[in-house]
């Protein structure tokens, strides 16, 4: 099996030889996934959206009932190929992973206090963990640059260890790597006590990086590039991440609190953009389709897209096979089937 591993993504030295690495913390995945305000492991229920597909994977505890009104009936070899799509395989060896989990276990134990008393340099740490993992993963989401991934992986190789008291904040704080880097922090809290919220690593925020994560809004930078300079609206948020303040690794982490309306007209706005994406994406796969079956002229009639968008977004398929590939496909035939005389 050693023949066959790769190098550790992290300290580039051992083999990468873990299995079930999560690429963000369990903690507040499972905030995000997790059915019926379960908290333990393997009871999520998720979706990817993306401007290209919706897919959607379940935990191994998930009771077949609550299955059953997601999927319907399930067959043995979709129950076997499901898989989280942030727990990998042989991307980390054993001694990273644990030196990761020491930093999310103490990130972790503060998360609910009152003060958000959480040291600069732990949650310095985490966010840039998570924003790494992220990018190395590639799934369908944002990436860092080869120069600012190599930044972040440079640092924590460096700085985390298999025990928080021998992490040396000191050096880290000093570090010239850690100098390049800041960040600001919003978070509302509380609001998916009542609200569902989800993960997103923006797409086209490329320094400083946006991500969203369940009750949280990371703005990662790079050098002395400010929230002023970048001429986008940040889904309703420009003025408040002006206005926030950049972690300056004082003793605590500096979050700045945003209200329950203010998250959720976040939320709608940045739905509403990746609807546009996916929308524009579906014309292009239309108008592909349109050639290959040798349409008059390049582009698929309106009124045939429009039937098969319709015929999408309003089956009564459940809601885990709605908007899978496969539906897709077999709607699109279907309505096709009404106006091309296909061959059985």
């Amino acid at each position: 099996m050693s023949n066959i591993l790769t190098k550790c993504s992290l300290c580039k030295a051992n083999e990468a030889d873990q299995t079930g690495s999560h690429i963000v913390p369990s903690f507040l995945l499972k905030r995000i996934e997790n059915i019926d305000g379960r908290t333990g492991r393997d009871y999520e229920i998720g979706f990817t959206l993306t401007d290209q597909k919706i897919e959607s994977h379940f935990g191994r505890e998930v009771p077949i009932e609550k299955l059953n009104e997601v999927y319907g009936e399930l067959t043995d070899d979709e129950i076997k190929a499901n898989k989280h799509p942030l727990v990998v395989d042989f991307i980390f060896c054993r001694s990273c992973e644990i030196k990761l989990g020491v930093v999310e276990s103490e990130y972790a134990s503060r998360f609910n206090s009152e003060g958000e008393n959480i040291n600069s340099a732990i949650s310095f740490l985490f966010w840039s963990s998570i924003i790494w993992r992220l990018s190395i993963n590639r799934k369908d989401s944002n990436h860092l640059t080869k120069s600012h991934s190599e930044i972040l992986r440079r640092i924590l190789d460096r700085t985390l260890k298999d025990n928080l008291s021998a992490i040396n904040q000191d050096e880290l704080l000093t570090s010239s790597d850690k100098s390049k880097i800041s960040y600001k922090l919003l978070r509302a809290k509380d609001f998916s006590n009542e609200h569902p919220t989800f993960l997103s690593f923006v797409k086209g925020y490329n320094n400083p990086y946006l991500l969203i994560l369940d009750e949280y809004i990371c703005l990662f930078r790079f050098g002395n590039k400010t929230v002023d300079s970048i001429q986008k609206d940040y889904f309703g948020l420009k003025d408040k991440l002006r206005n926030a303040s950049y972690n300056n690794y004082n003793e605590l982490e500096v979050i700045t609190s945003i209200g329950e309306e203010e998250m959720s007209n976040m939320i709608k706005f940045l739905l509403a953009e990746y609807s546009k994406l996916r929308t524009k994406n579906i014309n292009i796969i239309l108008d592909k389709v349109h050639r290959y079956i040798d349409g008059k002229g390049r582009f698929m009639p309106l009124e045939i897209k429009k039937e098969i968008v319709i015929n999408l977004y309003d089956n009564e398929k459940e809601l885990g096979r709605r908007f899978s590939n496969e539906e897709f496909i077999e709607v699109v035939i279907s309505v096709l089937r009404k106006y091309i005389p296909f061959q059985n």
